[in-house]
């Protein structure tokens, strides 16, 4: 997407930070309901085929945030997997 949307920089920090983030996408599949994040993935998707940037921008931002809340639950539930 970043690379369609002419943000080859963004691609290239997301690459850097892409063992991470899957890292972390499986941890999260065990431990948080899956059908919330498809749905979420539906809507970007739904948002990009009807040539909604406005609202893939704000599906987009919504799954990260998403991220962000189950992060720190993650590493209370495990914190032998992360380091300050």
């Amino acid at each position: 997407m970043a690379l369609a949307a002419d943000q080859g920089a963004v691609w290239q920090d997301l690459e850097r930070l892409k063992a991470q983030m899957n890292r972390l996408r499986h941890l999260s599949m065990r431990v948080f309901d899956r059908s919330q994040t498809i749905a979420q993935h539906r809507a970007v998707l739904t948002a990009l085929q009807a040539g909604d940037a406005d609202g893939a921008e704000d599906a987009i931002r919504t799954h990260l945030r998403q991220m962000l809340t189950e992060l720190p639950q993650m590493a209370a539930a495990h914190p032998d997997y992360f380091t300050d």
